[in-house]
């Protein structure tokens, strides 16, 4: 599971859309990652549990959902504070390398920002 710890939200005003990328700090607390939200999507599809947040000392674990347009996007199961934490992070550097790991069975393309 990976911590997400801020989002880079996209320039288009489609609300289905706002957020094109998440990423987080390396488990080593060396580097950060990030990656876009159509991976993000693939892997939570492949493992419900591949993504998390914070809020305060509990885990919300992030989500597929559809919108009534039939888009799918990212967001956090109901935890009763929030109705979607992702949207609350902060936003994340500009500039990044991509790096491609593989984790598991399939590859996960992350980005690790310089």
């Amino acid at each position: 599971m990976e911590m997400i710890s801020f989002i880079q939200k996209s320039k288009r005003l489609d609300p289905d859309h706002r957020i094109e990328y998440i990423g987080g700090v390396g488990p080593t607390l060396i580097g950060a990652w990030k990656v876009s939200v159509d991976d993000a999507i693939r892997d939570i599809k492949c493992n419900p549990d591949s993504y998390w947040v914070g809020e305060g000392s509990r885990r919300v674990r992030v989500i597929v959902a559809t919108s009534a347009r039939g888009n799918e996007f990212l967001k956090t199961e109901d935890d009763g504070i929030w109705e979607n934490n992702l949207l609350s992070l902060p936003q994340m550097p500009d500039h990044a390398e991509i790096v491609v790991k593989n984790a598991g069975s399939f590859p996960m393309r992350k980005t690790l920002i310089a």
